[in-house]
């Protein structure tokens, strides 16, 4: 099973040795680790591989004016506005999460005749939207700790109290960071 899993990096982190230090952080929670054995029962495995972006390339938008060395792995199609760049990752600045989140809402159908902009579900639907637009799979924070919902690996459902509660922990969680800390879409498998 393959899911979306944002790592968080501290401000301070050097992009251009990203690889080493994504191996560094992500290795508490190899599958494949040979002293597995000797760990804590509570010891979350996560993973057996990853990689950057892949299946979920292109998953942040970039802010108009953005740096390219403080973003990972840019993309703009052929003839694209520069409005349309996206990455997977990069320093929060150059990030347009408010974006990445209008357009989730923005996805869902627009509301028939019968139903106005107004109506509490549509409302209630375009905010889930919004919410549930950047935490993804699961989150790893900076500071070590795997945000998953219920204490499973990653989300499995997308719905339900621990679904919303994960929800709720990783959106306040990743809002307060500062512009210089780094977020990194990373493709799991385990």
């Amino acid at each position: 099973m393959r899911y979306p899993l944002i790592v968080v990096l501290p401000a301070g982190t050097d992009l251009t040795d990203l690889d080493n230090v994504l191996a560094d952080v992500m290795a508490p929670f190899d599958e494949n680790r040979e002293d597995i054995a000797d760990l804590p029962d509570d010891q979350p495995l996560t993973w057996d591989r990853y990689a950057i972006g892949d299946r979920f390339s292109g998953f942040f938008p970039v802010r108009a004016g953005a740096e390219r060395a403080d973003l990972i792995h840019p993309r703009l199609a052929d003839g694209a506005d520069t409005h349309d760049a996206v990455c997977d990752g990069g320093r929060i600045r150059a990030l347009d999460l408010e974006r990445k989140r209008v357009n989730a809402a923005r996805h869902l159908r627009t509301p028939s005749a019968k139903a106005s902009a107004a109506d509490h579900s549509w409302v209630a639907l375009a905010q889930r939207a919004r919410d549930t637009a950047i935490p993804t799979g699961a989150v790893l924070t900076h500071e070590g700790v795997w945000l998953s919902p219920g204490g499973v690996r990653f989300v499995t459902e997308r719905s339900g109290p621990a679904y919303d509660a994960f929800v709720a922990l990783a959106n306040a969680y990743l809002d307060a960071l500062d512009d210089d800390t780094i977020l990194v879409l990373v493709d799991c498998h385990t």
